[in-house]
């Protein structure tokens, strides 16, 4: 076994007290400035991913109840469709067992969402986000289909463009138009 005077080595003696109050602040405030920042990152990544998060439910329930609106004006009664610019209404051509709360098929804006009357009943498509819905029947006449002309746009965030959409959409086996 070898001993070690401490007196040869007084350097090793003085490290013997521990880390001073000054070393420690500078640690913590080193981990306060690396924190601050990798909060700062993460709550930046968090905001990114819900506003793409929300932009892509607004634009996909947007297209997904344009579509709906498509499929069902295929099937109006010509007769029946009307339009007063922000609300259509229309029956389907559907057998009464088939629906038989009523055949009547409504779209129309509330605020910001858009909604379907449909069966007696009411449901939201788009939930927010909706700036403009606007439909416009054209009744047939010499060489002209009747048609509705729809327009639907939703605000997408203040650094983007509204997603616009535009059909018109040919009743009674015509043929559809973009």
């Amino acid at each position: 076994m070898v001993f070690i005077n401490l007196e040869v080595f007084p350097r090793m003696r003085k490290n013997k007290r521990g880390v001073t109050l000054i070393e420690i602040m500078i640690v913590v405030a080193l981990l306060a400035v690396l924190g601050a920042g990798g909060t700062r990152f993460f709550r930046n990544t968090f905001d990114l991913w819900r506003g793409s998060r929300t932009l892509s439910r607004a634009s996909g329930d947007s297209r997904t109840a344009f579509n709906e609106i498509s499929t069902y004006l295929r099937q109006a009664r010509e007769n029946t469709v009307s339009a007063d610019g922000s609300s259509i209404y229309f029956e389907v051509d559907r057998e009464e067992d088939e629906w038989p709360e009523g055949r009547t098929v409504g779209y129309f804006s509330d605020g910001s969402a858009l909604k379907r009357y449909m069966r007696g009943s009411t449901t939201t498509l788009v939930t927010s986000g909706v700036t403009e819905f606007t439909a416009e029947y054209v009744p047939g006449s010499a060489g002209v289909h009747p048609h509705v002309n729809l327009s639907l746009a939703v605000d997408q965030g203040s650094d983007r463009d509204d997603l616009r959409l535009d059909k018109r959409i040919m009743l009674r086996g015509g043929r559809e138009a973009d």
